[in-house]
């Protein structure tokens, strides 16, 4: 390479020379020294060795730079950093190195080369892939933990030159699940101003541009319109998108409105970057009715960010005031039924319920939600807001949509309820107070659908036998189409055992239409046996019109239904009624056929009866009583309880010593029919119209043995004959439930 001459050099001495030459190879090169010394008698120290190692210097600082970065992942999921070659250079990772402030790592010990414009990613371990799905180049790297508040991440290659770091704080605002993106690739990565929390959907954009970066191409829309904002119920509705051109330069792109899967309106539009938009449909709602869900889209083939290209929303009709009405509420329930509120649609079309809310007024109202998904009450149509279930329990048939809500108490005294469409707007109110016409137990029904909510002469009581109509017409309101039972009654007035029986029926039209073709049932309830059925062509609102049926034969107590069959009929709560029908019965058909009035000190007073006919009698509603010294008359039954002809049967004061004391197979009624004198006396019998059907007075002449009946000789004689009565000469003293021993 060079050489030098030297004159001379002192003993002792030493001697120091610069060679400089630029020659050299890439890679390894090896130097020799050597001394050429004609009289050096020593020459073992005369050469020496030296060698280094040239490299081609590729890479500057910032040609490859921290992108990208994961310091606090959702749980179950990796650590991870991208790197980004924003140069023009072919680079080569080998051997490049990552560290934070306590540890470090190397990247790959083999050559992996990124090229221009390519994304890097160290990862920390394959669970990441559960959640990303990049196509970029990357490596699992046994990670130094990052930590989620504050850390350094520092890039170096091969030579250990810093390649590119950063420093980031708590006061970045970090969020658990969320990375970190640098905002401009040519801003120096220390500032913090040049680094945001990622606003991908997905928490990160790991191998892709960053969300936060502006792009080339980058066009989005941020809003749709509806006008009006909040329509009513068949209002035309126009419909505008809010669109950004976020990118460098220039967009043309096309619009798309569909709804659901239907294509509504496409249109081609060009933005100037960073301009905005807004662009109004041609297409138009008419006539808006129920929920309509629409969708517009971008098409944009060179947009790098198509996250913001898709937009969805819905609108929904509001209501008119009144639209839907507060009918009847339940604020003073007794026996565990739970509060309720009933509403009515009163317009021809159905009404979506989705968002609304019920409220209290006092003292400090509580706003409930309804219910959020859809929710439609039909036109014309009742819905039942209750607190619980447990309300159908309460009534014989609720036929109207039920929601249960867990709305604001009421009071009893005095309190409101207020209900509001989806954009709070009013839709009905009621403000009750002790002064209204209630009363506990019973349900507040709304008389009229157009007079004020809150008139307190519009609200009652109601008047209903459930005290309550949830799910049907009131009871104190009038219906348009309105039949009622009036009045029901039979004839003879006194039937007597298989007399023809007529029943007559008053039925009013309490209507305020006319009411045509309806008829009138007549049937036993007991035997659903119809016996018959009359058509009646028309009848007067207001009027009244007395049916009378065919007759049937009374042989047994009858529950016998009146009911109006009327298809029209807007309140079927008083569209029948019943009346009993009982046979009357001739004297001595049941007979007084022994008598215990001077029982043993621990036996019961007793009166045996005896079926006199060939036919069954029902003792429904028949009374005994004593005579003396004023007659206490009681029930025997209130049960239908028949006897067979030839039967006997006991009437006893106390039924426990009586089966005490006597073992007999026929029946025993307990009733408190006074008690019978010892010396002088009487009994009653009689049938269900008060018919005497049998009487006894007897004195001490009849016999009086104590602890002995007195019983009848014959069923023809008399029963007041004293020859047709004996001292019972059974040896036991009597004979109840046994032909007489005498």
């Amino acid at each position: 390479i060079q050489s030098l001459l030297i004159d001379k050099i002192e003993s002792g001495d030493s001697f120091l020379y610069t060679f400089e030459f630029h020659n050299y190879g890439f890679g390894k090169n090896n130097l020799i020294a050597e001394i050429i010394f004609e009289n050096d008698e020593y020459i073992e120290n005369n050469i020496a060795f030296a060698g280094f190692a040239s490299v081609i210097i590729n890479e500057i600082r910032n040609d490859i730079i921290i992108n990208e970065f994961m310091p606090a992942p959702s749980s179950g999921l990796p650590e991870w950093i991208e790197l980004f070659n924003r140069s023009e250079k072919i680079i080569d990772l080998k051997n490049y190195k990552v560290a934070d402030e306590s540890s470090e790592i190397r990247v790959t010990i083999k050559s992996l080369f990124l090229n221009p414009g390519e994304y890097f990613l160290i990862i920390g371990d394959s669970s990441f892939f559960n959640k990303y799905n990049t196509k970029s180049k990357f490596v699992i790297a046994g990670f130094p933990s990052l930590n989620n508040t504050s850390d350094k991440i520092i890039l170096s290659d091969s030579l250990n030159r810093v390649i590119d770091s950063l420093q980031y704080f708590s006061t970045w605002n970090g969020e658990t699940g969320k990375s970190f993106e640098r905002i401009d690739s040519e801003i120096n990565s220390e500032l913090a101003v040049n680094w945001s929390l990622t606003k991908n959907k997905n928490g990160g954009t790991p191998g892709e541009i960053n969300s936060v970066t502006q792009k080339s191409f980058d066009a989005g829309i941020s809003q749709i319109y509806f006008n009006p904002q909040k329509p009513f119920y068949g209002d035309d509705v126009i419909i505008s998108a809010a669109l950004k051109n976020y990118g460098k330069e220039n967009a043309s792109l096309k619009l798309i409105l569909k709804e659901e899967n239907n294509l509504l309106e496409e249109t081609e539009i060009n933005i100037a970057p960073n301009d905005s938009l807004n662009y109004t449909f041609h297409f138009i709602i008419e006539k808006l009715e129920s929920t309509r869900n629409f969708t517009i889209n971008i098409e944009f083939d060179k947009d790098q960010d198509s996250t913001n290209n898709y937009f969805t929303a819905n609108i929904s009709p509001g209501y008119n005031y009144n639209a839907l009405i507060i009918n009847e509420i339940m604020f003073t329930p007794q026996n565990g039924e739970p509060e309720w509120i009933e509403f009515y649609n009163k317009e021809n079309y159905k009404i979506n319920l989705s968002g609304w809310s019920v409220s209290d007024i006092l003292t400090n109202p509580v706003k409930t939600k309804i219910i959020d998904s859809l929710f439609f009450i039909e036109p014309k149509s009742y819905l039942v807001l209750t607190k619980d279930s447990s309300i159908i329990n309460y009534h014989d048939s609720i036929t109207s949509k039920i929601l249960v809500s867990s709305f604001a108490n009421l009071n009893n005294s005095q309190d409101g309820v207020v209900i509001k469409d989806s954009y709070e707007n009013i839709i009905d109110s009621v403000h009750y107070t002790a002064s209204w016409k209630t009363k506990t137990g019973y349900s507040l029904e709304r008389i009229s659908f157009e007079e004020n909510s809150n008139d307190p002469e519009n609200w009652n009581y109601s008047f209903d036998i459930e005290q309550g109509t949830p799910g049907r017409p009131n009871s104190v309101s009038q219906k348009a189409n309105d039949l009622a039972v009036a009045e029901i009654s039979f004839s003879p007035a006194v039937p007597e055992y298989g007399n023809n029986v007529f029943i007559n029926t008053t039925v009013k039209n309490e209507g305020f239409v006319e009411a045509n073709n309806f008829s009138i049932k007549f049937y036993d309830s007991q035997s659903n046996n119809i016996f018959d059925e009359i058509n009646i062509a028309s009848l007067e609102k207001n009027n009244s019109i007395k049916i009378t049926s065919g007759n049937f034969k009374i042989f047994d107590v009858a529950n016998i239904f009146s009911e109006i069959k009327f298809s029209l009929d807007d309140n079927l709560s008083n569209n029948r009624d019943s009346i009993i029908v009982v046979p009357g019965f001739n004297k001595n058909e049941i007979l007084i056929n022994e008598v215990m009035f001077n029982p043993d000190a621990d036996k019961p007073e007793w009166i045996e009866f005896y079926n006199n006919t060939n036919h069954e009698i029902n003792l429904y509603g028949w009374r005994v009583s004593d005579i003396l010294p004023s007659p206490k008359e009681s029930i025997i039954t209130n049960e239908y309880y028949k006897i067979f002809p030839s039967q006997y049967f006991i009437i006893t004061n106390d039924t426990t010593a009586f089966h005490k004391n006597y073992n007999v197979d026929i029946p025993v009624f307990q009733c408190a029919f006074g008690t019978l004198g010892n010396s002088e006396d009487g009994i009653l019998v009689y049938d269900f119209y008060k018919n005497v059907i049998d009487s006894l007075f007897y004195t001490s002449r009849f016999g009086n043995v104590k602890g002995s009946s007195i019983e009848r000789l014959s069923f023809t004689g008399e029963t007041n004959e004293i020859s047709n009565w004996i001292v019972s000469i059974n040896s036991a003293g009597s004979s109840p439930g046994f032909p007489n021993s005498v």
